[in-house]
C-alpha cells in the first residue's frame, strides 16, 4: 500500500490536530477498515469522545476535505456522536 504525503489544507496546530486526524481517517477509511462497520463506529466514537472532539470542530474543517469524507461521516452516522 502507498500513501502519498501532501501538504496540508489547514495549518495543523495543537487544538486542530485531533479534529484532522479523525478526518484523515474518514478520508481513507476504507484502506484501514478490517472489521464491520459497527466495531469501526464505535473506535471512532471512543477516539472522538478521548478526545472531546464537538460537532462544531468537524463543521470547522470538513468542507476542506473530499466528498468521500462526507459519505463516511453520514455512514457511520458521526453526527449523532458528535455533541
Amino acid at each position: 500500500m502507498t500513501f502519498i504525503v501532501r501538504r496540508p489544507t489547514v495549518e495543523v496546530t495543537n487544538q486542530n490536530v485531533d479534529v484532522l486526524r479523525l478526518l484523515e481517517l474518514l478520508k481513507h477509511l476504507e484502506y484501514y477498515m478490517d472489521e464491520e462497520y459497527d466495531d469501526v463506529k464505535d473506535h471512532i466514537r471512543e477516539y472522538i469522545d478521548t478526545h472531546s472532539i464537538k460537532k462544531k470542530d468537524v463543521d470547522q474543517y470538513i468542507r476542506r476535505f473530499p466528498l468521500t469524507v462526507f459519505k463516511n461521516y453520514y455512514e457511520l452516522e458521526m453526527e449523532h456522536v458528535l455533541a
